[in-house]
Formats: structure tokens, C-alpha cells, sequence
């Protein structure tokens, strides 16, 4: 066999127009596609924006604050109003929830079309089963927890065990 050097070959490489595509293959491009892929792209091209609606509402960021307290900053949406929107807003990069005795993970996640946040941030006074409710594998920027978590001694090893064994993106 013989020996071709790497530095003299070149691997060929065509640019890929997506918009240039049949509707059909942008339309399954679109449906596969990464949310925060999609929504850099869609911050990018109107046609992107356009024909990717089904996909629902993408937000870089989404912070979420109990009913029970004023929100001290504008990023900050009620819980109340969060649930009786009329469509679903899917974070791409962070989930910050301020919890508090009215709000359900269940309820927020429902309002989400998929666990796509790649951190996630919880405050307020929370109990540990409601922090295991909001983790899935595509976390990779961390897991931060703040203010008042409820983890009695008789649960410290089960919730060590969840997260130990849970399997996060590298």
C-alpha cells in the first residue's frame, strides 16, 4: 500500500445552502435541528424564522419567579404568567427558577416543547425532589443552587446518588 501524506490531499468540501434545499428536506432539517442551533439561526435568516414556527417559541434564557415574592428584575416572569400563556417558550441555554410553594416543575416543564437547557439555576425555598424534576442529559454549563433547598439527613445519600449517577453531556 502507499504511503499518501495528509498535508497533500485535500478533503473536498462544497458549502451547504440550506435555504437552497426542496421544502420537504428544510422542513426535516428544521424538525431535527438542535433548538439552540435553531435559535442562532433563526436570529440569522427571517426564512429560517419563518418556516420554523412549528417549533414553537425559543428564548435564549427563561427566568421564572414565584408568585409570592415582586420580581427585582425585569428578566424575571411570574410563575402565574408563565402558565397561562397560550403557547409553550423553550430555553435553549438557561432555566432559572426562583421556586417558591406555587410553583410545579411538572406545570413549567409542560410549558417547554423539550428539555433543552444546558444549565440550570434554582433559588428561592425548594424541596430536593423538585431539583432531580428539572435535570436531563443535555445539561453541560452546570447545575447551581441557591437559597433554601429542603434535603433532610434521611435523603442526602438518595440525592447524591441521583446526581452522581446522572449522565450529563461533556
Amino acid at each position: 500500500m502507499a504511503f499518501v501524506p495528509t498535508d497533500l490531499t485535500k478533503s473536498a468540501s462544497t458549502p451547504f445552502k440550506l435555504l437552497d434545499s426542496a421544502f420537504p428536506v428544510l422542513r426535516n432539517f428544521l424538525d431535527i435541528m438542535p433548538m439552540t442551533s435553531l435559535f442562532f439561526l433563526r436570529q440569522e435568516s427571517n426564512t429560517v424564522k419563518s418556516m420554523s414556527r412549528f417549533r414553537g417559541k425559543i428564548v435564549y434564557s427563561l427566568s421564572i419567579v414565584t408568585d409570592t415574592v415582586e420580581p427585582w428584575d425585569d428578566r424575571y416572569e411570574l410563575y402565574s404568567n408563565v402558565i397561562q400563556r397560550p403557547y409553550n417558550v423553550t430555553p435553549c441555554c438557561l432555566l432559572e427558577v426562583h421556586m417558591g410553594p406555587d410553583i410545579c416543575p411538572k406545570a413549567v416543564l409542560s410549558k417547554m416543547n423539550e428539555q433543552s437547557y444546558t444549565r440550570l439555576d434554582v433559588g428561592g425555598d425548594y424541596d430536593w425532589k423538585q431539583v432531580v424534576s428539572f435535570l436531563h442529559a443535555g445539561i453541560s454549563n452546570g447545575v447551581r443552587l441557591y437559597d433554601d433547598m429542603d434535603l433532610p439527613e434521611t435523603d442526602m445519600e438518595e440525592f447524591f446518588k441521583i446526581l452522581a449517577s446522572y449522565k450529563f453531556k461533556e
